[in-house]
């Protein structure tokens, strides 16, 4: 079998056939992580994809981390850190060519696992827009708690300040009684001398 080249490229179909993954999920991974990858793997619209052997070993990375149920914000920061795969032994070719109906079958297959690949990233993006969604409800629960502690703080003290009013009313209401009783005393005895 003829040796691998370094500077060799490959279309998706042939990293895909390299690296025994379907080219549906290949094209997915090219764009969720293109920063990782050459620039001919996310070319400008109209022209091929090419992928370069360090694409490969990107791509080799990528796949054992999804097989160990790796969340794709974490495989980004571990391709950050540059880490790397090395490639698996390339397969020989096979010598005979699928028929019509199973080669049908296998672009099926790849349509769909590059589809489940896909619902598989939004579906983690979605969990991440979901926490943040939930430690904001979390803020919200926690002040709308605090809100009610000072609501009933300021209805114990108004419950005190109205409880303590009557009091002082009372006291008032018996000075001035007593007021009353002491100034018609006055007004009887002026009677009383004058009559006299």
């Amino acid at each position: 079998m003829k040796p691998e080249s370094l500077s060799e490229r490959f279309t998706t179909s042939q990293a895909g056939e390299r690296l025994n993954i379907v080219p549906a999920t290949i094209k997915n991974w090219a764009n969720e992580f293109m920063n990782y990858l050459s620039p001919s793997a996310t070319p400008e619209p109209g022209r091929t994809r090419m992928f370069t052997f360090e694409d490969l070993r990107v791509f080799t990375t990528i796949a054992r981390l999804r097989r160990s149920k790796t969340h794709i914000a974490d495989i980004h920061h571990i391709l950050q850190s540059g880490e790397r795969d090395e490639l698996p032994p390339a397969a020989g070719k096979s010598l005979a060519p699928y028929p019509p109906a199973m080669a049908a079958l296998k672009r099926e297959i790849s349509d769909l696992n590059g589809e489940l690949e896909r619902y598989r990233v939004e579906n983690e993006q979605q969990r991440g827009s979901l926490r943040t969604f939930e430690k904001l409800l979390e803020q919200k629960e926690q002040r709308i708690r605090d809100l009610y502690r000072e609501m009933a703080l300021l209805e114990l003290r108004l419950r005190e300040a109205t409880y303590k009013r009557p009091r002082k009313s009372e006291n008032a209401s018996s000075a001035s009684s007593s007021e009353s009783e002491g100034g018609g005393g006055g007004i009887e005895a002026t009677k009383v001398f004058s009559q006299e």
